[in-house]
């Protein structure tokens, strides 16, 4: 077998993946239009992934409450309109042989308008946790084998751990709740998977074992809003898989690592280093669907041509890798 680890089936909570190769929830900018709702194009997106090989696709962050974001506009899962839509992409993802997952995201304190965490009311939290578990609930009935909890890149569960005061166990709890509703809501055999990051690797590996400790099924280990990541120069790979690295030693439950995954040796040197147990290639997929398919049978993918500003932030279309299709 070329890339034996990379090939392997995994099992996360209790959902077996063909192989370790995760198609992280990447949009395509151009996809979304004015009623914020799946569209034949999502179908055909998603489906492609799962066509091309990868073990599991984790959809798009989609909304889980009517709360405009000013940077982007967003599949919402706050309505049970969205059920429809979503059941047409968890199908076409199972008809390709992938598990599906999908994202869930509350945009966070820009959109709100406010400078800091510690101004919300309690009321407000309380409404937004349960937001949360409806729209696991809803992603649910729409046929999705797990869900992920957006907690990285600035957005609010991550402003709830980074932003907030006290010992990193203290500024954890409101994250910690939201995990818990969502698994009370949609029962604790259903997967649910946390991405998640810090400003320094002490906090990272800390929130790590809390989100395990309350039944998080899958670790996938990206940034938050600080820097403060000191990576060894001799390190090999990128600092979000360093950032994985740090976590793997102190959990049970499978990690994920991303950053700059291009190429199956490289994808292969971080689990047979014991980094991380799956590899999320994003930019990957984004150039070729087919990525896993074609890594895995030694054949080398569309590769990425490192645009200064990369064009799936307006319209994947644009993509001059996908266009030599």
């Amino acid at each position: 077998m070329r890339y034996p680890i990379l090939s392997s089936p995994l099992t996360v909570g209790g959902l077996t993946l063909r192989n370790r190769i995760v198609v992280p929830p990447i949009s395509d900018f151009g996809l979304t239009q004015a009623d914020l709702h799946v569209n034949p194009r999502h179908v055909a997106h998603y489906g492609g992934f799962a066509a091309g090989g990868a073990g599991l696709v984790i959809v798009e962050a989609c909304e889980v409450s009517p709360i405009p974001d000013p940077e982007r506009d967003a599949l919402i899962l706050w309505d049970d309109s969205a059920i429809p839509g979503l059941r047409a992409v968890s199908d076409a993802i199972h008809a390709g042989g992938a598990a599906a997952f999908v994202q869930l995201l509350h945009p966070g304190l820009n959109a709100l308008r406010l400078e800091g965490f510690d101004a919300l009311r309690e009321s407000h939290l309380s409404r937004w946790r349960e937001d949360f578990a409806a729209a696991a609930l809803r992603a649910k009935e729409a046929g999705f084998d797990g869900v992920e909890l957006h907690a990285a890149h600035g957005y609010f569960l991550n402003q709830s751990f980074e932003l907030s005061r006290g010992t990193a166990e203290e500024r954890a709890q409101y994250l910690l709740s939201v995990l818990r509703r969502v698994k009370e809501v949609c029962g604790t055999q259903y997967p649910v998977a946390v991405r998640f990051g810090a400003g320094c690797g002490e906090d990272l590996v800390t929130l790590a074992v809390l989100l395990e400790q309350s039944g998080a099924d899958l670790l996938d280990v990206s940034t938050g809003i600080g820097k403060n990541w000191n990576v060894p120069s001799s390190f090999p790979y990128n600092r979000k898989v360093w950032m994985a690295s740090r976590v793997k030693p102190h959990v049970s439950v499978p990690v994920a690592a991303v950053g700059r995954i291009f190429s199956g040796e490289t994808a292969e040197g971080i689990l047979q280093s014991g980094y991380a147990d799956l590899v999320d290639v994003g930019r990957g997929h984004l150039c070729d669907p087919a990525w896993a398919n074609k890594v895995l049978s030694g054949i080398s993918p569309n590769p990425c041509r490192m645009c200064k500003s990369c064009l799936w932030y307006r319209d994947g279309r644009l993509c001059p890798a996908r266009a030599q299709e």
